[in-house]
């Protein structure tokens, strides 16, 4: 039996966390941990060991993106690729969004129903 793939959810409002988790990790299939902030991912990154990081762009304190930068600076952590999450909607994905690992980017609101597949569809 293969191992769930494990996805590290960071996600400051508590609503999303939740639909997070029912998509992801009951109707989904994967290991889901949740973070509210960048601090609190960098602090549950050495002991979850995510195979993807899943991040939305607007977090206290630091970005999606400069979360990402700081994860990929790690060395066990350099090839780890990431999603982004973003309810801004615009007609092509911002030059800044497309870096190395980064894999996408999801529209919230998002389909809890599909976002499991949506999601496998980038891995």
């Amino acid at each position: 039996m293969q191992t769930p793939t494990r996805i590290l959810c960071v996600e400051d409002d508590l609503d999303i966390q939740l639909l997070l988790q029912l998509a992801l990790g009951k109707l989904g299939g994967f290991e889901v941990m949740l973070a509210a902030s960048g601090e609190e991912a960098l602090q549950k990154l050495e002991d979850f060991l995510p195979d993807l990081l899943l991040l939305d762009l607007m977090l206290p304190g630091m970005n999606g993106l400069e979360l990402f930068e700081r994860v990929r600076q790690l060395p066990e952590f350099t090839q780890l690729p990431g999603l982004l999450m973003t309810a801004r909607v615009a007609p092509q994905v911002p030059e800044e969004w497309q870096q190395p690992g980064i894999l996408g980017v999801l529209t919230k609101p998002f389909n809890p129903t599909s976002l499991a597949d949506e999601v496998r569809s980038y891995l």
